[in-house]
């Protein structure tokens, strides 16, 4: 069941692209609730659903790791962490 991480996506995607009515002035919709301009990269974006490569807590962290296990788990990318930056 993944169509609520695809909502919040759709929702985060959506408050970060510009409008183009001319009484927007092509502010976000997040520019216009809280007032402060924000830019966003459009790179930072991926398609909900691609594949994604996850390192071990081990690796992140830069502590030692058997050179012969895995050094990443495949995944679904599901959307930006709430607690990552």
């Amino acid at each position: 069941c993944l169509w609520p991480f695809a909502l919040k996506y759709s929702n985060l995607v959506h408050s970060h692209t510009p409008l183009l009515q001319e009484q927007f002035q092509g502010k976000t919709p997040l520019e216009l609730f809280t007032g402060v301009e924000v830019r966003p990269n459009p790179n930072s974006f991926h398609p909900f659903g691609c594949p994604v490569y996850v390192l071990p807590n081990e690796l992140a962290n830069g502590q030692a790791y058997d050179k012969w296990l895995p050094r990443a788990r495949k995944g679904i990318y599901l959307g930006q962490s709430p607690s990552h930056a």
